[in-house]
């Protein structure tokens, strides 16, 4: 069994550290098959809490930033699902399955409280950043060459980005835990009101937006209007190259559910990139050319799964994407 269990350590942490570094399906389905192989050699769930502890706490140890370490305890928990699911089938597996989600259910409580302590830390020394910066700015601008008043726009440009991104950590963060209304929307008017948003902040830009009928839906007002927040906002920014911006949305009824999607004429992305792109902090554009804090298809992927439904998308690279996402049909109260 030692040497089983040796064989399974060293397996499962190269899978592990695969999948933290680079979120690949391929490192998914290791995992599984890991799970499999560790039931057959009579190993448990709780062998498999063991090594991915000692697993995590090496990877966090080598973090350089809190956001990483957020970003590891995020996939690190996606990583073990996958591989205790085998586990799932035997009743010593759900008993010890249950025993892993206590803990992991503490874990997560951790994590919160620490995103919550991180927010207040960070926003402190970024407010005094701030300050100070337009202090100097508006007392002694006058005396700056160009260069300089660059270098100072460039700190607040920065400051205002860390915040932005402190926001939607705990927007993510919380996702997790918040309780889902189940309202009847009118998803003509949210996309409406989020585009009339979008062409009062980009006044100088010629877009279209082209609507081809996008049926109602239940669920949460807020998040489902972030959702299109998000995906329409994308597709502005990814067709700032284009002289005319051309951005479609509609929907359709398929099978047990209603699918949704936005697609537009932009810069496009690579699909064997496809792995990373619902991922946190993950970007497939250089954050010099298209601002962001790479969270924010992370933040739709959640919302989107909290509702019951599924996200992807479709992409080449100068030809445009197209994002979908689905919600069950029977919870938009269609028959």
């Amino acid at each position: 069994m030692t040497k089983k269990m040796s064989a399974f350590k060293a397996a499962y942490r190269r899978s592990f550290q695969e999948y933290i570094a680079e979120a690949s399906e391929t490192a998914l389905q290791h995992a599984y098959e890991l799970g499999r192989q560790a039931l057959r050699d009579g190993l448990g769930p709780m062998d498999i809490v063991s090594t991915q502890q000692e697993a995590l706490l090496e990877l966090l140890k080598d973090a350089e930033t809190a956001r990483d370490c957020i970003c590891i305890v995020e996939l690190s928990h996606e990583f073990s699902t996958e591989c205790l699911a085998p586990f799932e089938l035997t009743h010593r597996g759900f008993l010890e399955v249950e025993q892993f989600n206590r803990k992991l259910e503490d874990l997560n409580k951790e994590l919160e409280t620490f995103s919550y302590s991180v927010s207040h830390d960070l926003r402190a020394p970024l407010r005094a950043i701030d300050g100070y910066s337009r202090m100097i700015l508006k007392k002694q601008e006058e005396h700056f060459d160009e260069e300089t008043k660059r270098r100072f726009r460039a700190i607040r440009e920065n400051v205002e980005t860390m915040g932005r991104l402190i926001d939607e950590l705990l927007t993510l963060s919380r996702l997790g835990k918040q309780e889902i209304s189940n309202a009847r929307l009118d998803m003509e008017g949210i996309i409406g009101n989020v585009w009339q948003n979008l062409l009062t902040s980009n006044p100088d830009r010629n877009m279209i937006l082209r609507n081809e009928g996008v049926f109602p839906a239940t669920g949460d007002p807020s998040l489902l209007r972030e959702v299109f927040s998000n995906l329409l906002g994308n597709a502005v920014k990814f067709t700032r190259t284009r002289d005319i911006a051309r951005i479609e949305v509609g929907s359709s009824r398929e099978a047990e559910e209603v699918v949704y999607y936005v697609r537009d004429n932009g810069v496009g992305f690579d699909m064997k990139h496809y792995d990373k792109l619902f991922g946190v902090f993950q970007r497939l554009h250089s954050a010099d050319d298209y601002e962001g804090t790479g969270v924010g298809l992370a933040i739709v992927h959640r919302i989107v799964s909290r509702h019951g439904g599924r996200i992807w998308a479709e992409g080449a690279v100068d030809k445009g994407a197209s994002f979908y996402f689905s919600l069950p049909q029977k919870k938009n109260g269609f028959s």
